[in-house]
């Protein structure tokens, strides 16, 4: 998303075996509305779909997405702050 800004000093990757986890944190002038609006439409084009049961998860095969929104991290200013959470499904 244009408006926003990677912030690669927060991200995490780490791999086990039930599979990948990823964090990624953004900022930007943007509202929370924004950022969701961009990608409900997004995501899908990309294989995700919206989870029923949460509108900020998205599934894709055996992985979620879940995008939220920090209150307070290291440094920040009063943009906003997205966290993209990639990690492997919990079966139910």
């Amino acid at each position: 998303m244009d408006a926003l800004s990677e912030r690669p000093e927060m991200q995490l990757l780490f791999d086990t075996p039930a599979g990948r986890i990823v964090e990624s944190f953004a900022d930007g002038v943007i509202t929370q509305t924004q950022v969701l609006d961009f990608y409900r439409r997004s995501l899908p084009q990309l294989g995700w779909r919206p989870d029923p049961e949460q509108e900020t998860r998205f599934i894709r095969d055996t992985e979620t997405l879940e995008i939220d929104f920090p209150q307070t991290l290291p440094h920040a200013t009063n943009e906003t702050i997205v966290r993209f959470r990639i990690a492997p499904r919990a079966e139910k």
